[in-house]
């Protein structure tokens, strides 16, 4: 069951996309009287290249945050400390 739900984030943001890219390319904001399939092929290319950068990025932070994580940076850091304190670092942290 855990296997699933982690495959299933990426394919709901790849439907969310597909979606998306239909919808443009059906109701389209500027209707082109010359609608050439070149434009579709465009929009595609777009979204994919949109798809691959957010996956990418998305991987990135998540290494960070792995990373950062392994050697108890950041707020990670404040977890040997009171408790009281470090709810205070954290919302001084959102608060500034």
């Amino acid at each position: 069951m855990q296997q699933t739900l982690d495959r299933l984030a990426p394919a709901i943001f790849l439907l969310a996309f597909t979606a998306l890219w239909a919808w443009e390319s059906l109701s389209a904001a500027r209707p082109d009287v010359n609608d050439h399939p070149q434009r579709r092929r465009r929009n595609l290319a777009i979204s994919a290249l949109n798809f691959l950068i957010g996956g990418a990025s998305a991987g990135v932070l998540l290494a960070a945050s792995i990373w950062v994580a392994q050697f108890s940076w950041g707020l990670a850091a404040f977890a040997t400390w009171p408790q009281w304190l470090t709810v205070l670092i954290g919302v001084l942290s959102w608060a500034c």
